[in-house]
């Protein structure tokens, strides 16, 4: 007599995101076979000066690829019917940037995932990435938690470490912690499809907890009587946004390219908080003195102007150097 094996079936998955970070982790999985049944996102919002309507890369990436999409203002009654309509085992968020209510995340039978890129509990919420950079931190990592209510207090699936260069900025880590993210996500769903039940989980310890918060555009200004390592690690975090700036002649100023000068670790006593100078070498490297240290200034954009090399910007602007920065 022969036995029949029962066909396991793929789990309905429903994938909540929004920016980059969420794409890269769909794109992933759907490279690695697992298939999604729908994505949700933000409606299309109106970006840059002209205001013109933009859809999330999400959603941009989920109609290249033939996605069903849904897109909700807000996780309202009708969004928990429709969702209830669709009978799904398992909901994944990775940057959806919305909180998700309690009765929207029972409805999956097999619980919902967030992909969260640090150490849980360290850095809840909206910033983990930018925050690890402008602490300097030397390493951060990754979680997939079993979602709840709270923020991001969820229990821990997965976890893993990662460390982090000296030099590395927001687009660098950001890539290495969505490839960290991706596996470490893969391997929780493959437990699922094969066993049909989450892999054992781990309470966070609310104790070590530590929040992060929404970057705004004010949080790229510069403080220059802070010291050169505190404005060289704002830099990092805030390198893709909003970008460090500064003001000069009343017009605002970002430098998109600086570097940290380690040697020179007190005030200049000659030269005044956010003065801006010529180095004593023969190359002449324009340094700009904070409250310990000094900034190096390689590129730098003038509010509605085109992106130069400090050398270009000095030969048209003659009294940048000997000018206070505010």
């Amino acid at each position: 007599m022969l036995s029949l094996q029962k066909t396991i079936q793929p789990l309905k998955i429903i994938f909540f995101g929004a920016p980059y970070f969420s794409q890269e982790i769909l794109k992933f999985l759907l490279k690695n076979n697992i298939s999604i049944d729908l994505v949700i996102t933000h409606p299309d919002q109106p970006v840059g000066r002209k205001k013109i309507l933009t859809p999330t890369e999400l959603k941009s990436f989920a109609l290249e690829n033939k996605l069903a999409i849904q897109e909700f203002t807000k996780l309202d009654k009708i969004t928990e019917v429709f969702l209830k309509t669709q009978k799904p085992d398992l909901f994944i968020v990775a940057a959806y940037g919305t909180i998700i209510p309690q009765n929207i995340l029972n409805i999956p039978k097999l619980g919902a995932l967030n992909v969260h890129p640090s150490l849980l509990p360290k850095l809840r919420g909206a910033s983990p990435i930018q925050t690890a950079l402008q602490k300097g931190l030397r390493e951060t990592g990754s979680t997939i938690m079993l979602m709840d209510t709270g923020m991001d207090t969820g229990d821990i699936l997965q976890q893993k470490k990662l460390p982090i260069k000296s030099t590395e900025k927001y687009p660098e880590l950001e890539e290495k912690l969505i490839d960290l993210s991706s596996v470490l996500l893969l391997n929780v769903i493959d437990h699922i499809n094969k066993k049909r039940k989450l892999p054992s989980r781990q309470k966070q310890n609310d104790q070590e907890s530590t929040y992060t918060k929404i970057i705004q555009k004010q949080d790229g200004l510069i403080n220059w009587s802070n010291t050169s390592q505190t404005i060289y690690n704002q830099w990092r975090a805030f390198y893709s946004w909003p970008k460090i700036h500064t003001f000069y002649n009343n017009q605002k100023l970002i430098l998109t390219e600086i570097e940290l000068i380690k040697k020179s670790v007190t005030i200049n006593n000659e030269k005044a908080i956010g003065e801006v100078f010529f180095s004593k070498l023969k190359n002449k490297n324009v340094l700009v003195q904070t409250g310990q240290g000094v900034i190096k200034i390689n590129q730098l954009q003038l509010a509605g102007k085109k992106e130069m090399s400090i050398k270009n910007f000095i030969n048209g602007q003659n009294n940048f150097i000997g000018s206070i920065l505010k």
